[in-house]
């Protein structure tokens, strides 16, 4: 019988060395796909652990903003009540320049890096973030510009445009902030946009609420409350297109 065996080898020798070849390589790709699908689950892994060490400072930092937008918004009221001036570095004769809130540098960085290791999964999540951070940068740019002319056109403009000009901005951001924070204390999964008129309304109050005595608006200014609302409202709608929301005074973005 083995001589038989070893006859028939030798007549199929090609075959079975093809046979042997094919399960070989059965086995290394089974082996290979292992090993890949193992190195991607550990790339998961630790794309995961570094998406969560980001958002544990997510909170912490929206708290950083929060703190610039009320120095923004006290400013603004400032300029409301006329106590605010700002000089030129050509006129020396007026008072010196207003120093402009900063956001401390590890914020920006921060939010970075949170975007960078959101996966797929928290795709809306991460373009929120980034409008987020475009909002604030018109929002500063806007605020020194401002602050830059608030003088320059002699009278042009008063201080109620002014302020509404710079506070609008301040109520936006914050009214979105105020809507990231459940995200980022792991309240919620997701994000969930809210620009209802009450969230927006909340907001202007908070904001005037926590401005020293002298600068708040000695009785409730319902006009002002509508037009901040409005404004929110209608840039909600240009920014996230997804969201929608009625607005009860529409107003140019």
């Amino acid at each position: 019988m083995l001589d038989s065996f070893l006859c028939w080898l030798k007549d199929w020798q090609v075959l079975a060395s093809g046979l042997m070849a094919v399960t070989a390589a059965i086995f290394a790709i089974r082996f290979s796909r292992k090993q890949l699908n193992y190195q991607q689950e550990e790339a998961k892994q630790v794309l995961r652990r570094r998406m969560r060490a980001s958002r544990a400072l997510l909170s912490n930092d929206l708290d950083s903003f929060i703190e610039y937008l009320k120095e923004c918004y006290t400013i603004a009221a400032e300029i409301r009540k006329g106590e605010k001036k700002v000089s030129t570095p050509r006129d020396p004769r007026l008072p010196a320049r207003i120093r402009i809130p900063r956001l401390p540098e590890r914020v920006l960085t921060n939010l970075q890096t949170l975007i960078e290791h959101l996966d797929n999964d928290y795709k809306n999540d991460a373009d929120i973030l980034i409008q987020m951070a475009s909002i604030y940068q018109e929002q500063n740019a806007r605020f020194r510009d401002v602050l830059a002319h608030t003088n320059d056109s002699m009278g042009a403009r008063d201080d109620e445009e002014n302020f509404k000009d710079i506070g609008r901005n301040a109520v936006l951001l914050y009214t979105l902030i105020d809507s990231i924070f459940p995200f980022a204390r792991h309240e919620q999964e997701h994000i969930s946009l809210n620009f209802s008129e009450k969230a927006a309304a909340n907001s202007f109050h908070v904001l005037e609420s926590e401005l020293p005595n002298n600068l708040r608006l000695g009785v409730p200014d319902d006009e002002l409350c509508a037009y901040m609302v409005g404004y929110v409202t209608q840039a909600a709608k240009y920014r996230f297109p997804d969201y929608t929301t009625e607005s009860s005074r529409p107003v140019s973005l």
